[in-house]
């Protein structure tokens, strides 16, 4: 049997395994079918997941090169919900295509070309947009003012006065629609950003590559959230987070090296949560987290337990003035180091 079957064989005897599992839990009587069987998937494909990870990760391990790379790749790190770094990519663009970078890399998935990911991107913003009027309504309708709702900065603010409007119920199709409806109010100026960068990057002559492991985003992202009330099915799968990640950044890793290898000069816009683990995978990258001072507020509580033994010049809170600076500081990094 090849590594491919193994892989799958592996993964039906964990649904197996996982219907047992639930059973000795005793919560399947507890819950509606449908998460039953969602959970039971999840198992499954996780024992995949694990098993890729496995062989995945000796690939990348032996790959990824100690020597210099001709031009350093560029790590940009972020918050979703805070377009900073994005404003930070459409400063750098053209003075990177001056000096040779050429692909802009992105967190989606790596099977689709060009032109799917802008039209995905594109989609995306469209539906922000209207979820985004939506929520401006609902506020309304409960007396709250677009001058008020755009002071509302955290996501539990938002999601209690979202709440009130369907009555604080809790089942979950209401706690879906919630969740959603305020992930896409904060993050729509985050998206607008995210199609504007694809432009300018096509403009200034860069490629547009997505990077990201497309079975453990498709498969897994979509489905479980950690807004969802799954409940007590939920907490067994919490870790399951953590093991989808580690795919995902083998797969950025493996991408993202491959392409330095090429001698092609990249630059990466990713999520914080995948930081330590990418800048530890691709030694000898620039990597930044940007945050805008009102993001910085938002994290204050991450940033104690994460962040607090970060150097001082990782950790970049840009005020809309300070960005054009800051991408001026990073170019002329790149030029001592590389010319």
């Amino acid at each position: 049997m090849n590594l491919n079957g193994a892989v799958v064989g592996t993964g039906i005897i964990g649904v197996s395994m996982g219907i047992e599992f639930l059973r000795a839990l005793d919560i399947t009587q507890s819950l509606p079918s449908s998460t039953v069987t969602i959970g039971l998937s999840v198992i499954g494909l996780t024992t995949i997941i694990a098993s890729r990870i496995l062989l995945l990760s000796s690939a990348t391990k032996s790959k990824l090169p100690e020597e210099r790379y001709a031009l350093p790749p560029i790590f940009l790190f972020e918050r979703h919900d805070d377009p900073t770094a994005l404003r930070v990519v459409c400063e750098l663009l053209p003075k990177l295509q001056e000096i040779g970078y050429s692909v802009y890399c992105v967190e989606i998935s790596d099977i689709y070309s060009p032109d799917k990911i802008i039209s995905l991107i594109e989609s995306q913003v469209k539906n922000f947009e209207e979820r985004h009027q939506l929520v401006e309504q609902i506020a309304e309708s409960k007396g709250v003012l677009k001058s008020e709702l755009g002071k509302i900065n955290k996501f539990d603010d938002l999601l209690k006065l979202l709440f009130q409007f369907f009555d604080n119920k809790s089942d979950e199709k209401t706690v879906n629609t919630v969740s959603r409806l305020a992930d896409s109010y904060f993050r729509f100026e985050h998206m607008k950003k995210l199609k504007e960068t694809i432009r300018k990057a096509q403009e200034c002559g860069f490629s547009i590559r997505g990077v990201d492991d497309h079975d453990a985003r498709e498969e897994f992202g979509n489905k479980i959230r950690p807004k969802s009330c799954f409940g007590r099915l939920l907490e067994i799968f919490r870790n399951t987070l953590g093991r989808i990640n580690e795919l995902r950044e083998q797969t950025m890793a493996r991408n993202i090296v491959q392409l330095s290898r090429e001698g092609k000069g990249i630059l990466f816009v990713g999520g914080h949560i995948h930081d330590f683990s990418l800048i530890e995978k691709c030694k000898g990258a620039l990597s930044y987290f940007t945050l805008s001072p009102d993001g910085e507020i938002r994290m204050r509580r991450y940033f104690d337990a994460r962040y607090n033994n970060v150097s001082k010049d990782y950790l970049q809170i840009l005020t809309e003035d300070e960005i054009p600076s800051f991408a001026d500081r990073l170019v002329d990094r790149v030029r001592k180091q590389n010319f």
